[in-house]
């Protein structure tokens, strides 16, 4: 990745309006420096992106003269002007036709006499060739040459064969007279050809608007970056991975190296780059190794400034070097002549466009060399190989360099070094935190492969896709869009250990025969990890259970066997509660302590609404969701309508936005309108009248009306069947003709495909899904998600509202919603309680409300769900019996149209798991008989023993309940057991009574509890809706719900329409409470946190920077900003707390927190906050930092200053030290002295009125002596 930024930073530098480039820049956390990255890009103009895809690979020679061109190509008139002058024509040719219309740049794309095999396999010459998109032949011959009348029979047919054979191998062929020439018929076509073709194109602008150049043109140097060296990159590694082993062969400890005449810089990139993964590499699996140094002679690049560009923006991020620049010392330098021949180890000519010395490693030479270290390596990695060091700065340097991320989160860490360690662990992050990042820089660093059992089609092909363009291709899925010959292809290819990762859908681990292939290749191609994706679907507590996952931790450790060693699991999911975590745990065989979790579930960055439906019926929710995408989330993302929804623009759209909808081919009169296409009708009416705008993703494949294609229709009334005489019949809701059978739409998994890279490539921006979209999808333009009902609980819900603003950027998320009446709710729903529309049959089969509203509510909706997956405890009962009693007679289990979604497959399944998990099956698979039959396979325990039932059921109780209450119920069950009458025999045998007991014990705890559980789940959400009733905060709702912290109920994130009823935000993400805030949040809210002197929030920054190995980062951004205010002291202090945690920068931390106190002093700060920085301090010298709180004048010269001061001297020295007894007797003397004082002021009016009275009494003496 750091080799492809500098190489698309180079090219945007060549043609600034060629690329559009998301470059990020920030300081490392997790270390020194700055990282600077490409994330997205695309090319602005199409035609460029097709120019180059179009475009010949291999060398392309460039020229600065016509003379250059001539002289290279032989061209050159003779010397003695009375030698015949064969080049002639082609000279006018490229002088009066070529030139004209694409310039002297365009020479690089006009080759002289090339060699083609005609169809007698006679080599022949073609005049030029012209690239472009297409390949044109040109010859120039006089006009007679191709006249049948001119030449005779054979030679014009010879002439004809050759137009064809030119045709046949893609040339277009063009031939031109000598007066096609000189009467400018020729340049005519050649400009046309330019309008054309849209490389030619390029050429041609470029000649028109003077791009002239010494060298080659923007196109040619964007060609020789973008498309040449990609491809020549892999082989410079090769040859650069067999020169190192050849050196240490040999014991050089120096290299010296000539690139001769190179058109890229792809071999100093390459030696750059190998070496320092080389280095990591041999550091990760702890094999000692020193590489040689290198000089290297760039030898006559013809685009110097191109080179040298490329390697400044490789070596330099922003003012620092790149942090992954290899240790061993490479130096390079750009000269005009080879050094001393004998001086010289390998020179690399596969670019030169001139004769390079003899021994060169030219193109051919150069792929021997490295085929030869290739084969000697061999196809097998060493697959028993194990990490030793798996130290952060190693694995941020492989993150770096395959995925372009700054630095790995510490949970993303803990979770790599677990896997790499053989240790497995379960990851509960949040959507787009990054867990698949864990699990793919896993497969690449193991010399094994990684099975990553995902559970979505979709997921799988949008990973697979997204690594093939990062350029990992040794990663591919097996899937049901596969055909028999591409599983056998890849099956194959992971015998042959093409793979790191390979992903898989749970249910191909249940096939037969690809889980006997597993076992089977176990011994020569060692799995190295089984990923379980979105891992909440293993559990039957969770909102999205998938039976296949049950098998996973048997899988595991059939495969352990067959392999003799330990496979990690690296479970990860976005949502688990308590009871979900725990079940994930037990199914897989994991210790509740691998569990590695954020403490905040929170996405910060999107913000929340939810908005009621005020009425019921099929069209209650139309104005609604009009409301939500025209006003609502315009305003809430602080955007117009059409910046949002860009009516009559051309793709590719800025924004994208999900709406979610529950049903994916409703037919019912109550059920339509919460379907995905009928939802995307309402907005292709009320929002968007372009067809294409809005496009519709679900799995299941809709039925249609088979007049117009339409998915919407309903069934007909009895009235209206009698009065068309049918017996079944549908009105489809579009074109209004009545049918008796639907169609289904064709090829739908392919339109699906089709509208998910569209999707994904931004070429319409409003998607109407299925749950299914999006798990785990890296889409990160999705501005807004809008649900259109409930979901199946809170957990659902906000997995489904994390797949919007993946980039970090705000994006809303808006829940409409059609509230269940208030009598249902008090009489049921906050009992978390069957509602009566699912409880009682009659409601139940016609989707009716006894509320007397027209349809369900969304709360009914989806306890109608529930329904379908609890029947009921009698028929779940009766079910595992009947598969019982068919594997005791030896009976096939077999079911026809199989489908994932098939509930009754589900049922088998879940039968043959309750039978697991009584000790009674030991497991299961499925072998297709054809496509629409499936046999359920069961390891049958025939033999089973009634105490290891027992045993098993006692396990499974005492998972969610006391041992007392366990015993209590099993107590019938125990004295079966433990009685004599044990009979062998058919059903309705003893043996089958206490499996009977045995299922009627277990499915009662499943009732009791998962079932009781989902209906919390959806209450949760319901509670979640009506928050705004409470005036709580849609965010205390969720993080109560999901995370071990409080919440005082006066919280305000600020971020959604409780707190903002209004919508207009002023911010760009939710308040975080700093205890909450990751290392990348501390980064984002710093400028927050130094804008005033608040100690709680500072201390907390500091703990929390500390406990997750992020000080060296957070001090250099915090350095940063104290170049731009060295006043501000909450950054003084946080730089200088953190200083203090860095060894040997004890000095350093002790003079920014003592400029923290002296400008606090100046700032006036009251002296608790002063105390607050001394005390950081002390930590590092006492008696310092006492001596700050003690000048004569200082802030603390008073009562209250000296009381702080004498508790900070007894915290420094204890109670009886000289230094607080001397305070404390400083204290008491000001206290002595304000008595003295009080006194003094309380006498000081009566010895006034006394004076004053004496002064009277003399003035009265004084008069009566006067009068004597």
């Amino acid at each position: 990745m750091p080799v492809r930024g500098a190489v698309l930073l180079a090219a945007a530098r060549i043609d600034p309006g060629a690329l559009d480039l998301e470059v990020r820049k920030d300081d490392l956390l997790y270390g020194e420096g700055e990282y600077r990255w490409v994330g997205r890009w695309r090319f602005k103009d199409p035609a460029l992106a097709e120019a180059l895809k179009a475009s010949r690979p291999g060398k392309r020679a460039t020229f600065s003269s016509l003379e250059d061109y001539y002289r290279f190509n032989k061209l050159l008139p003779p010397r003695d002007p009375k030698e015949r002058d064969e080049h002639y024509a082609e000279r006018v040719f490229i002088e009066e036709a070529f030139l004209p219309v694409f310039g002297l740049e365009g020479l690089s794309y006009l080759r002289s006499q090339v060699e083609f095999v005609d169809s007698k396999k006679r080599k022949r010459r073609i005049d030029f060739v012209l690239d472009g998109k297409t390949k044109y032949a040109i010859e120039v011959e006089g006009a007679a040459y191709h006249a049948h009348t001119s030449i005779g029979d054979e030679k014009f047919n010879d002439e004809k064969q050759r137009q064809r054979d030119l045709g046949q191998a893609g040339y277009r062929y063009f031939p031109f007279s000598f007066g096609d020439i000189r009467q400018k018929r020729a340049q005519a076509v050649l400009t046309e050809l330019a309008f054309e073709d849209p490389i030619l194109h390029r050429l041609f602008l470029a000649n028109q608007h003077s791009e002239h150049t010494t060298g080659a043109s923007k196109l040619a140097r964007l060609e020789q970056l973008l498309r040449f060296l990609p491809k020549r990159f892999p082989l410079y590694q090769k040859a650069i991975l067999a020169m190192l082993e050849s050196a240490n062969r040999e014991g050089k400890n120096e290299l010296t190296l000539v690139d001769y005449e190179p058109v890229t810089p792809g071999l100093t990139l390459a030696l750059l780059d190998t070496f320092a993964l080389v280095e990591r590499v041999a550091e990760l699996y702890g094999q000692p190794v020193v590489l040689p140094k290198v000089k290297l002679y760039v030898l006559r690049p013809p685009d110097p400034d191109l080179f040298l560009q490329a390697m400044e923006l490789y070596r330099c991020h922003g003012e620092s070097s790149f942090v992954d620049l290899p240790r061993t010392h490479i130096e390079y330098e750009l000269v005009n002549r080879v050094p001393d021949a004998d001086l010289v180890d390998h020179i690399f000519a596969a670019e030169a466009a001139s004769s390079p010395p003899s021994g060169s490693l030219d193109e051919s030479r150069l792929e021997r060399f490295a085929a030869h270290f290739v084969s000697e390596v061999g196809p097998k990695p060493p697959s028993k190989a194990n990490p030793v060091s798996v130290e952060r700065t190693l694995l941020d340097f492989f993150a770096r360099r395959y995925f372009a991320v700054r630095d790995l989160k510490p949970e993303q860490v803990q979770l790599l070094q677990r896997a790499l360690l053989g240790q497995s662990g379960l990851g509960i992050l949040p959507t787009g935190f990054g867990k698949s990042l864990v699990f793919q820089l896993y497969g690449l660093l193991i010399p094994r492969t990684t099975l990553v059992i995902s559970p979505l089609k979709a997921l799988i092909r949008d990973q697979v896709h997204s690594m093939h363009r990062l350029g990992l291709v040794c990663v591919d899925s097996i899937s049901s869009f596969d055909s028999s010959a591409a599983k056998e292809r890849k099956l194959a290819e992971f015998r042959g250990h093409r793979y790191r990762l390979l992903y898989i859908s749970p249910e191909r681990l249940q096939i037969k025969g690809f889980y006997e292939e597993l076992r089977a290749s176990m011994q020569d191609t060692p799995v190295g990890a089984l990923v379980i994706d979105e891992a909440h679907c293993v559990s039957e507590w969770g909102h999205d259970f998938r039976p296949a996952y049950l098998q996973i931790g048997r899988l595991r450790r059939l495969l352990e066997e067959a392999s003799g060693r330990s496979i990690p699991i690296i479970a990860l999911t976005a949502t688990a509660s308590e009871a979900v975590r725990k079940d994930v745990c037990d199914v897989l065989g994991l210790e509740l302590q691998s569990v590695v979790q954020l403490a905040s579930s929170d996405r910060p960055n999107l913000s929340l609404s939810v908005h009621p439906s005020g009425a019921y019926g099929l069209e209650a929710k139309e104005e609604v969701l009009e409301q939500v995408l025209t006003k609502v989330v315009p305003t809430a993302l602080r955007m117009e309508k059409e910046e949002l929804i860009p009516l009559g623009e051309e793709p590719p759209y800025e924004h994208a936005g999900v709406v979610f909808g529950i049903y994916a081919n409703p037919h019912g009169k109550t059920t339509i309108a919460e379907g995905v296409h009928h939802i995307a009708k309402v907005i292709r009416e009320r929002v968007s009248p372009d067809p294409e705008f809005v496009q519709v993703h679900a799995s299941t494949p809709p039925t249609v009306c088979p007049n117009c294609g339409s998915q919407l229709y309903l069934p007909l009334t009895s009235k209206e069947l009698k009065l068309y005489g049918m017996t079944q019949g549908y009105r489809c809701l579009e074109c209004k003709e009545v049918f008796s059978r639907y169609a289904y739409a064709s090829d739908w998994e392919n339109t699906i495909l089709e509208r998910q890279d569209a999707f994904q490539d931004n070429q319409f921006p409003i998607l109407v899904a299925t749950k299914g979209y999006g798990m785990g999808i890296d889409k990160r333009n999705i501005r807004f998600i809008i649900h259109h009902a409930l979901s199946s609980g809170l957990e659902g819900y906000y997995q489904e509202a994390g797949r919007a603003g993946r980039d970090g950027k705000q994006s809303h998320v808006a829940l409409i919603y059609s509230p269940p009446m208030r009598k249902c709710y008090e009489e049921h729903l906050r009992y978390h309680q069957e509602p009566p529309c699912v409880s009682e049959p009659g409601n139940f089969k016609f989707h009716k409300c006894p509320y007397e509203l027209p349809g369900l509510c969304d709360y009914g909706r989806q306890a109608f769900f529930v329904k379908a997956s609890y029947p009921g405890l009698q028929t779940d009962l009766e079910r595992a019996l009947s598969v019982y009693d068919r594997l005791v007679a030896g009976q096939a289990l077999i079911k026809n149209s199989f489908d994932d979604d098939d509930e009754e497959s589900k049922g088998i399944q879940l039968a043959l798991y309750r039978l697991q998990q009584l000790g009674v099956v030991e497991g299961y698979s499925l072998t297709y008989k054809s496509l629409r039959e499936v046999v359920f396979e069961a390891e049958f325990n025939s033999n089973w023993q009634p105490e290891a039932v027992l045993h098993h059921l006692r396990q499974y109780l005492l998972r969610t309940e006391g041992e007392a209450y366990v015993e209590q119920h099993l107590a019938e069950l125990s004295q079966r057991v433990n009685g004599k009458r044990r009979r062998v025999g058919v059903p309705g045998g003893e043996r089958r009574r206490l499996i009977e007991m045995a299922l009627e014990v277990l499915l009662e705890r499943v009732y009791t509890t998962i079932r009781k559980t989902r209906y919390y789940m959806l209450e949760r959400e319901h509670d979640y809706a009506q928050s705004h009733n409470e005036g709580v905060c849609r965010r205390v709702k969720i993080r109560s719900y999901f995370d071990d912290v409080g919440f005082s109920d006066d919280y305000r994130c600020g971020f959604c329409d409780v707190c903002v009823p209004d919508l207009n935000f002023t911010r760009d993400q939710a308040e975080i409470p700093v205890r909450d805030a990751q290392v990348d949040d501390l980064a984002r809210i710093l400028p927050e946190l130094v804008s005033s002197f608040q100690p709680d929030k500072l201390a907390e920054a500091v703990r929390v920077t500390v406990d997750r190995g992020a000080v060296v980062g957070m001090t250099s951004r915090i350095a940063n900003r104290l170049e731009k205010d060295i006043t501000n002291v909450p950054s003084l202090y946080l730089a200088g707390a953190l200083y203090r945690r860095r060894k040997g920068r004890e000095e350093e931390a002790m003079s920014y927190l003592k400029s923290a106190f002296d400008e606090g002093i100046r700032q006036d700060f009251i002296p608790e906050n002063l105390v607050f920085i001394a005390k950081e301090a002390a930590q590092l010298n006492p008696e310092k930092a006492f001596d700050w709180l003690t000048p004569v004048d200082g802030p603390f010269n008073t009562d209250h200053g000296l009381k702080l001061l004498e508790e900070q001297a007894k915290q420094l020295y204890g109670d009886e030290a000289p230094a607080p007894r001397v305070v404390r007797a400083l204290r008491h003397t000001r206290r002595v002295a304000r008595t003295a004082e009080a006194a003094i002021q309380l006498l000081k009016q009566p010895v006034v009125e006394l004076l004053s009275g004496f002064d009277s009494l003399q003035t009265m003496m004084g008069e009566n002596y006067v009068q004597r």
